[in-house]
């Protein structure tokens, strides 16, 4: 008697699910577009922090170069500096748009359609 229930409800499902394929589709695209959008927005955020971060850093390191008193400025270690803030700002960049090329750009399928 149950597998009689349980085969009728699977068919019954089997039945029903074209009727309400197209909106399940329609509504998982929207939410993975929020979902997608708040994750760009964070990985955005984490970007411009680092890049912040970075230059702030490179700027202290660099202060006591230039004012090291009674001798020149090392000019290598200064641009050794500004090298590394350089390469690990444009390393996070570069993570952060690859992340957004992979994942996408929020599109809109039925325009691409």
């Amino acid at each position: 008697m149950k597998s009689k229930k349980v085969f009728i409800i699977i068919i019954f499902i089997i039945l029903i699910f074209p009727v309400f394929a197209g909106e399940i589709d329609k509504t998982a695209s929207e939410v993975t577009q929020d979902v997608n959008g708040i994750l760009f927005g964070f990985i955005e955020f984490l970007q411009w922090t680092i890049t912040g971060v970075m230059l702030i850093v490179a700027i202290l390191g660099i202060i006591p170069e230039i004012f090291s008193s009674g001798k020149p400025p090392d000019l290598a270690a200064v641009f050794m500096k500004f090298i590394q803030a350089a390469f690990i700002i444009g390393l996070t960049w570069a993570i952060g748009d690859f992340i957004f090329l992979i994942f996408g750009a929020n599109i809109n399928f039925n325009l691409v359609l």
